[in-house]
């Protein structure tokens, strides 16, 4: 059983990093364009954790 969903579970990260190969220009872009790219767009993703994190919003007044 656990087997099993490991399987569904590496399928959809490989979907997923299908999708975002095909979806930004990533085939076509040599190996250091990726990684510039790449950390750029990790870098994003820390700063908007790291904020959200840091300055929660609160919903109560």
């Amino acid at each position: 059983m656990f087997i099993g969903n490991m399987h569904s579970v590496w399928d959809q990260i490989k979907l997923f990093k299908y999708r975002y190969d095909v979806t930004l220009p990533l085939y076509c872009m040599t190996t250091s364009e990726r990684v510039i790219l790449n950390t750029f767009i990790l870098l994003f993703i820390i700063l908007i954790a790291v904020s959200i994190f840091r300055f929660p919003i609160s919903l109560s007044s």
